[in-house]
């Protein structure tokens, strides 16, 4: 394949099987958390345009809910970084 006038196979390197350069798992955390994150930006639309809830609930709420069904703990929040350093 050609793109911007050089081949793509010279930049890859050598090519090992398809099992392990071609396929990314569903399992690895920057997926699941990409799903989880589209997922939660679904159900927030989702309930704004049907009303079912108050905007401000919905925007509040879902997220929250939805980083503790993904697994994250209110333990683990950290506050931010103070301004005055």
């Amino acid at each position: 394949m050609v793109w911007c006038g050089s081949r793509h196979d010279d930049v890859r390197g050598p090519q090992t099987s398809n099992l392990q350069s071609n396929s990314r798992s569903l399992d690895e955390p920057s997926t699941l958390l990409a799903l989880g994150g589209l997922g939660i930006i679904a159900v927030t639309v989702g309930l704004l345009m049907w009303n079912k809830v108050p905007p401000m609930v919905a925007m509040v709420v879902t997220p929250i809910l939805g980083a503790l069904l993904m697994g994250f703990a209110v333990a683990s929040a950290r506050p931010a970084a103070s301004i005055s350093g």
